[in-house]
C-alpha cells in the first residue's frame, strides 16, 4: 500500500511544477508582447516607474533596499574605474620600458 504522505508530496510537487510552467509561459508572452508592441512596452514601463515611485515614498524597507542597491552599484562602478586605471597605468609603464 502507498503511503498517503508520498501521494500528497507528489501532488504538491506537480502543482508547483504547473505553477512554474505557467509563470514561465506568461513571462515569455509578456516579453514577446513588449517586443512587438512599442505602445504596450511604454505603458508597462510607465506603470513600473509609478509603482516604484509609490513604493519608494510609502515603504521604508523598499526605500532602504533601493539605497543599498545604489550604494552597491556605485561601489562596483568605482572598483571598475580603479581596475581600468591601474591597467592603463601598467600599460603605459610597460610601453615606456619597451621604448627605452
Amino acid at each position: 500500500m502507498v503511503d498517503s504522505t508520498v501521494i500528497f508530496e507528489i501532488k504538491e510537487s506537480l502543482e508547483e511544477e504547473k505553477k512554474r510552467m505557467k509563470r514561465e509561459k506568461h513571462r515569455e508572452y509578456m516579453r514577446n508582447r513588449r517586443n512587438e508592441d512599442p505602445e504596450f512596452n511604454e505603458k508597462q514601463k510607465q506603470l513600473n516607474r509609478n509603482r516604484k515611485k509609490y513604493l519608494y515614498h510609502n515603504d521604508e524597507t523598499f526605500r532602504e533596499k533601493q539605497k543599498e542597491y545604489g550604494r552597491e552599484y556605485a561601489r562596483k562602478i568605482l572598483e571598475e574605474k580603479l581596475k581600468f586605471k591601474n591597467l592603463y597605468e601598467d600599460l603605459i609603464k610597460s610601453i615606456e620600458k619597451s621604448v627605452k
